[in-house]
């Protein structure tokens, strides 16, 4: 006896699954040959493959959100780690340290401290996404300066290129600007290429902001998952503050103010370019 499972084209075009049993009954007299039962098991082995699939996509979910947690709790604990220590070295040890050094500390807690800020923001920003409770409040500002702004409390801002043909105004949210900017110019300083530009321009009806880098351009795959939660650019997730919602975030908020954020690679350059509504003209 033989059993297989086998798939067929139905004579309506469609594929159907079929169980087939076979036996070898040459040797007997009334019947001299192969008997072969077929049974119509499509409706089943749908039902059995979606199961799996959903026992699949349930595994995947939970090491995900396992490798999230981690991942978050590592980011959190970093930055904190430096705010606390410094902080209490501060508190226990200020006769001992010189106005300089004064500043230098603050200047590394503040700079830690917005690091934190920022992870959190785009969690809470990532969470209410998914519930529809994202609020922006837009304005018109000029995109230019939040650029600097943003710009000017970076770690090794100094080695960015920039490129704005200023003023670039703008009717958004200029808080909800500003953390995009900064996700942006944070993931190409740390995954980029040795080179970072950032170029503004105006059309008709929006203001771009494009951050460039030299470095290894995304493929095609890359490309679009790169605005999936949680992921990061050719898959590393080892940086500060790198939990993989700044682009999700980013491209979640471009869009809620009706503008939109995409990814291309050109003349060895990748670049994430912003699109920004324009300020009514007065």
């Amino acid at each position: 006896q033989a059993q297989v499972r086998a798939r067929v084209l139905h004579a309506d075009g469609s594929i159907r699954v079929l169980d087939v049993v076979a036996r070898n009954l040459a040797h007997e007299p009334s019947i001299g040959g192969i008997v072969a039962n077929f049974r119509d098991v499509t409706e089943q082995a749908a039902a059995q493959a979606a199961l799996e699939e959903s026992h699949e996509q349930l595994g995947r979910l939970v090491r995900s959100k396992d490798e999230f947690v981690a991942s978050v709790s590592h980011e959190l604990r970093t930055p904190l780690t430096a705010v606390l220590g410094l902080a209490e070295e501060l508190r226990d040890h200020v006769e001992s340290f010189s106005p300089k050094e004064h500043r230098e500390l603050r200047d590394i807690i503040a700079m830690q401290a917005r690091e934190v800020s920022a992870i959190v923001e785009d969690l809470l920003v990532a969470a209410r996404a998914d519930i529809g409770e994202v609020s922006v409040f837009p304005d018109v500002f000029d995109l230019a300066a939040a650029v600097d702004e943003v710009v000017a409390v970076l770690d090794s801002a100094e080695s960015l290129g920039l490129a704005l043909s200023g003023p670039l105004l703008v009717y958004a949210d200029p808080g909800r600007c500003r953390q995009v900017v900064r996700n942006l110019v944070t993931n190409a300083m740390r995954y980029g290429g040795e080179t970072v530009r950032v170029e503004g321009w105006s059309t008709d009806e929006f203001v771009h902001l494009a951050v460039r880098d030299d470095g290894q351009g995304l493929s095609e795959e890359e490309a679009e998952k790169v605005f999936e939660p949680y992921e990061s650019a050719h898959g590393e997730r080892t940086q500060p503050a790198s939990i993989g919602l700044g682009l999700t975030v980013s491209r979640q908020l471009a869009r809620l103010m009706n503008g939109d954020l995409v990814y291309a690679y050109e003349g060895g350059w990748s670049s994430f370019e912003l699109a920004i509504p324009k300020a009514p003209a007065d």
